[in-house]
């Protein structure tokens, strides 16, 4: 009978082992779903596992010797099963940061390629001022070109304002 035990306990310290080996290394380049699910498996399997355990406890109360061996057991893969769920809660939220940084890296690209947009139209609009300041320095179309010349920084200013809170 204490043979069973034993050999119960080094199958179970086995599953632990891989377990912890399997889920102490971070993963590289599997997706988040494929490595859920094998969080999930495995805390099904250890749970699987304690309830085997724990029933064979109850069956045995009475050797004392195998009953410290299957309490050990017990608290290993309890204490396994809570490092397992707090890898898993600490990828996940990882996985929100990262995807947060994603969105902000799309977000500041589209307002790169608006202000880019915005200052070459700035930059067209200085070459006009400069030409028409030439041309005549108090005409009515010098006028217009400097007011929409404003109008123009102003709106790079604003898109400018709008990019530098939207990393904040």
């Amino acid at each position: 009978m204490k043979n069973k035990h034993v050999v119960l306990g080094i199958a179970l310290i086995a599953v632990l082992a891989i377990g912890a080996v399997l889920f102490s290394q971070s993963p590289k380049n599997n997706s988040s779903e494929l490595i859920e699910k094998a969080v999930q498996t495995q805390l099904e399997s250890l749970q699987s596992i304690s309830t085997h355990v724990e029933a064979k406890a109850n069956e045995h109360q009475k050797e004392d010797a195998s009953q410290e061996v299957i309490n050990q057991a017990i608290l290993a893969i309890e204490t396994n099963r809570m490092r397992i769920e707090t890898q898993l809660r600490a990828y996940r939220e990882s996985s929100v940061i990262v995807d947060n940084q994603k969105m902000t890296v799309k977000k500041l690209e589209a307002m790169q390629d608006e202000i880019s947009a915005l200052w070459e139209s700035f930059s067209e609009l200085s070459v006009s001022l400069i030409y028409m300041a030439n041309e005549s320095a108090y005409s009515e179309d010098y006028q217009h070109a400097l007011d929409a010349f404003t109008r123009s920084h102003q709106n790079v200013k604003s898109k400018l304002e709008q990019f530098y809170e939207s990393i904040k």
